[in-house]
């Protein structure tokens, strides 16, 4: 039925951070909005998921089952929630908590970014071009860490890897742009309260004329 091989990619999505909706999001390979049998495929062997070929059979059947080469996010929702990971990530000595946590700091830190990026007037937009630090038009894991820790807003590495996790950046080996903008829209309640309760004031840093990117004072 399936189940063997969803158990295989629940735990996936456990370990790299992502609950059910964005997981959606991180197989649909080619970014169209709507996962295909063959962003399927292709993101368990990106991910290097083991599952063999009768089992990926099971879980077409389950998650397609009219055979139209396209899976819901509805039908991927209600596949994935009757299914745990948890088994597989212990038998690697991942704890459930573990996983957990990835997200719970991924989110705080997209708050603090959100804020952050709000004290310097930027637009989620101009934001990803300014963490792009090395300026390749994408923000890398690297880019992360030195952004965050330029701005001073009280993040530290492990906390920047597990929000690179969070946005798919094992999957694609960068932030998509179009997963930055929509989090951190999602993020902007919360943002400045967060950096009040903690003491920070982030680093003042004026986007030069025509480039949205950050510059120190």
């Amino acid at each position: 039925d399936g189940g063997g091989g969803l158990s295989v990619i629940s735990a996936a999505l456990g370990y790299n951070g992502l609950d059910v909706e964005m997981g959606y999001n991180a197989f649909d390979a080619d970014g169209d909005g709507v996962m295909s049998r063959s962003d399927l495929k292709q993101a368990v062997e990106t991910l290097q998921l083991q599952i063999g070929e009768e089992e990926m059979l099971a879980v077409y059947d389950t998650l397609d089952p009219q055979n139209t080469g396209t899976i819901t996010v509805e039908r991927w929702r209600d596949a994935l929630s009757g299914v745990s990971g948890d088994q597989i990530l212990n038998s690697l000595g991942i704890q459930h908590g573990e996983a957990r946590s990835i997200v719970f700091n991924a989110k705080l830190t997209l708050q603090l970014i959100s804020a952050s990026l709000t004290f310097n007037n930027m637009t989620p937009e101009e934001g990803y071009g300014a963490f792009d630090e090395d300026e390749d038009g994408v923000v890398s894991m690297a880019d992360l860490v030195k952004a965050v820790s330029s701005l001073n807003l009280g993040v530290s590495e492990e906390q920047a890897t597990h929000l690179f996790q969070h946005l798919q950046g094992l999957l694609h080996g960068h932030i998509p742009k179009a997963l930055w903008v929509e989090s951190l829209e999602r993020a902007a309640e919360g943002g400045e309260e967060e950096l009040k309760a903690r003491g920070i004031t982030p680093v003042s840093t004026p986007k030069s004329a025509g480039t949205g990117r950050f510059m120190q004072e």
